[in-house]
């Protein structure tokens, strides 16, 4: 008889379960988080939803210092993401796995821009002669 008993309230509390992650579920499905890297949860009164920045996938397990685009060095993927998700810095990306190497990363930078710079100019040169070569 006692077995009986546990049986039903494990069975209830599996239900109970399943009703509450049907609630969250359908909850959640109305309420669309609008920026990147956040995820809804259900609050504590079950009545609505709130956004809160997370990180996703397995880069975000990974331990170990990381180095931003911004030149910023965070402690890890996870709270690169999460601070990229607070931010609202969408245009800040990771640029490599260890600690940022200041004047390395503005060397970086500064080559970047200024290979960016260099393929304009080759472009713009080139559309220049194609066009007074038709002339």
């Amino acid at each position: 008889m006692a077995t009986a008993k546990i049986n039903s309230i494990i069975l209830i509390s599996d239900l109970l379960l399943m009703i509450a992650m049907f609630i969250d579920t359908a909850i959640c499905s109305e309420h669309a988080c609008p920026y990147e890297g956040q995820k809804c949860h259900v609050t504590e009164d079950g009545m609505s939803a709130r956004c809160h920045c997370e990180c996703h996938g397995t880069d975000c397990l990974i331990e170990g210092s990381v180095c931003a685009s911004n030149g910023r060095t965070f402690e890890s993927y996870r709270a690169l993401a999460i601070w990229k998700c607070e931010a609202r810095a969408n245009d800040v990306e990771l640029s490599y796995w260890s600690r940022c190497h200041g004047l390395l990363s503005a060397t970086l930078l500064a080559d970047i821009e200024a290979q960016r710079f260099l393929h304009r100019y080759v472009l713009f040169s080139l559309s220049s002669f194609m066009r007074r070569s038709k002339v």
